[in-house]
């Protein structure tokens, strides 16, 4: 039985303006690797806290206000709640089940940028395109993409979703 899963979503802050696109996933992935190095579920290990106190109430306003949910669906609360608290999640919910709210909404509330890795190109597409509708901050890196623009304003710290291939994570590892 497995002890420690993967989280859904990873927040670390891509605000410095002198880390080049490569540095700033980089960072991002290192970041995550050694919090998780430090961070186990292990019985009598501390789960790592996040610098967040989202009450409920809280969540839930921001998913209305940025999303335009109301409600949660089964479990979504469960996991986002576990992921604030620093604990890491593998969510393995049916197609249509509400899982990517599961890693979008930690990345909305003001933690950092929330790193989406996914082999499924068109499904980051879509999503991109509808967070960016409802006015969040999203984007896509792929490995086939050659304009360094988008690497450019990740650097600077303009998105609060980067949605990414494993080839572009691998990429910057």
């Amino acid at each position: 039985m497995l002890s420690n899963t993967v989280s859904p979503t990873t927040r670390v802050p891509l605000t410095s303006k002198t880390l080049r696109p490569n540095d700033a996933l980089r960072s991002a992935i290192t970041a995550y690797r050694d919090s998780a190095a430090q961070s186990s579920n292990a019985p009598g290990k501390t789960a790592r806290r996040l610098p967040l106190a989202a009450t409920k109430g809280d969540v839930l306003a921001v998913m209305q206000r940025r999303l335009g949910y109301r409600h949660f669906r089964p479990e979504q609360e469960r996991v986002i709640r576990g992921v604030l608290e620093g604990r890491d999640h593998l969510v393995v919910m049916a197609t249509g089940a509400g899982k990517s709210i599961c890693y979008q909404l930690p990345g909305l509330l003001g933690l950092g940028c929330a790193v989406i890795v996914s082999p499924l190109i068109s499904l980051m597409h879509d999503q991109v395109e509808k967070m960016c509708a409802l006015g969040v901050r999203a984007c896509f890196l792929g490995s086939a993409q050659t304009d360094t623009t988008v690497d450019n304003r990740v650097a600077a710290g303009e998105f609060e979703l980067v949605y990414l291939t494993p080839e572009k994570l691998i990429s910057f590892a």
